[in-house]
């Protein structure tokens, strides 16, 4: 039986083939969950489930120039679904268009990057069949930084129309536990006091921007924020009216990182009732011996000009950490492979990595005891070394002896909270075929992954799990 949002599906619009079943139907626009229950040729169930996104608005991507011409330099443009960023289509355009079809009726999140790391962004709702977007280069650098706001939104170039505010800093938001976040970092006075609040005013997308040069031997930039939307008060989760915000940093030798994402894509859980998120963060790596960077944050109210939202930013740090760290599997020799780098100038005392389990790839994620450490000694030259962590010392050789901290997900490695290296524990799929899934203990699979994470392999299939005796007959019966 196959169902799309709870509605079955008539027999007679169905096809069924060796390895395929085909349903004739149109989706509904917007989310369709669908869900199929059957029985094998052996009698066995079979269960599946999925949530499939359909549309057939077609929208029209102009990117321009700040003259309003087109912008025909290539360009990245990548559309990703508010509710869904795997949901998403990517197309490169050198004439300054870009066609985006079967686009649902939530909002849409574009970005676009061209080769010179010119950057253009929107959220717009998918009924919306044109959007304009401006692609912008790098503005002068500020001749005075005002990373804290001590000197109140100097530097800081806004959208004609912002909601810019200057507000009382909160370091633990209400409906979240205490944030390691929040006071780790060296955050001035005046810092502590005042936040810089970037909101909409009705329908729309608002901007600010933050360019400056850093110093010599910075080796990543970092800024804290969080995303506050009047939505959720209102009663709008969940709901086409889905807000949306980009933080994004890129450097002038190329390199970029962002978030961006919406109330619906980021879940109820990332909220508290008055519409708050925790402090986020993101990072950048830079050129040690001197990089201009650019901050762009936006914020947009989607599909009607009520309830706005808005983005806080809380500082921007210039870090000056000298050894970074990389973590990969080694199925050659087994275990894990720790790479270290040496940024800049030869460390003038001995630096330590520590490598910890952890339940995200985070500094404050890290669970359990220390797993691993390791000295750089005094004076190391920049440059990279690695070293080799025995798969030994990452197993769980029986479920009555060690578990793995509950709850993990990586493993992770650090001189200094600021850059951690990171990897993904060993990865456990099943078999097409394999029964009784739930009855496998979850001490047996800490020791399935100890033993992947002794030969140094990513990942494992389960190709046989628990039988019934007339299952287990049958296949006896075919091997012999």
């Amino acid at each position: 039986m196959l169902t799309i949002n709870g509605n079955r599906v008539p027999t007679d619009k169905l096809v069924i083939e060796p390895h395929f079943l085909t349903a004739n139907i149109t989706l509904d626009d917007g989310r369709n969950d669908v869900s199929l229950v059957a029985i094998d040729m052996w009698g066995r169930s079979l269960f599946y489930e999925a949530t499939l996104w359909a549309g057939d608005n077609t929208v029209t991507v102009s990117l321009v120039n700040s003259n309003g011409t087109p912008f025909t330099t290539q360009t990245n443009v990548i559309a990703s679904l508010g509710d869904n960023q795997s949901v998403a289509a990517r197309t490169v355009t050198s004439n300054g268009i870009a066609t985006l079809m079967n686009v649902p009726s939530r909002t849409i999140m574009i970005s676009a990057r061209g080769a010179n790391n010119e950057l253009g962004s929107a959220a717009i709702a998918g009924t919306q069949r044109s959007v304009i977007i401006p692609m912008r280069g790098f503005n002068p650098p500020v001749a005075i930084k005002n990373h804290d706001f001590s000197r109140g939104t100097e530097g800081w170039i806004s959208s004609p129309g912002a909601r810019i505010e200057l507000i009382p800093h909160v370091a633990e938001i209400p409906g979240f536990p205490r944030s390691a976040r929040s006071v780790r970092s060296a955050i001035t006075p005046m810092a502590q006091k005042r936040d810089f609040s970037i909101g909409t005013r009705g329908e729309g997308e608002q901007s600010t921007s933050y360019t400056f040069t850093t110093e010599p031997g910075t080796t990543a930039v970092r800024i804290r924020y969080r995303f506050i939307t009047s939505e959720i008060p209102a009663g709008y989760y969940g709901s086409e009216f889905n807000d949306s915000f980009r933080v994004s940093i890129r450097s002038q030798v190329g390199d970029h990182a962002y978030e961006a994402n919406a109330m619906n894509g980021l879940g109820r859980a990332a909220f508290n009732d008055a519409g708050e998120t925790d402090w986020r963060e993101l990072i950048l790596i830079v050129e040690r011996s001197g990089d201009t960077v650019e901050f762009n944050i936006s914020v947009t109210n989607v599909g009607d000009n009520l309830y706005d939202s808005q983005v806080v930013i809380n500082i921007i740090e210039e870090i000056k950490d000298q050894v970074r760290t990389e973590l990969a599997w080694n199925p050659r020799q087994g275990g894990v492979d720790l790479t270290w780098e040496v940024l800049r100038s030869p460390l003038t005392e001995a630096a330590i990595v520590d490598v910890y389990f952890a339940k995200g790839t985070d500094y404050e994620d890290r669970l359990g005891s220390r797993l691993f450490r390791h000295t750089i000694p005094a004076n190391t030259r920049p440059g990279r070394n690695t070293v080799n962590i025995p798969g030994q010392r990452l197993a769980i050789t029986s479920p009555r002896t060690a578990r793995t901290p509950e709850g993990t997900t990586h493993l992770i490695a650090f001189n200094s909270p600021n850059l951690v290296g990171y990897i993904a524990d060993v990865n456990i799929t099943f078999g097409e075929r394999v029964l009784g899934q739930e009855r496998i203990f979850p001490e047996l699979l800490d020791v399935i992954r100890g033993g992947q994470r002794v030969n140094g392999v990513a990942s494992v299939t389960i190709t046989s799990g628990y039988r019934p005796p007339s299952e287990q007959a049958r296949v006896m019966f075919n091997n012999l």
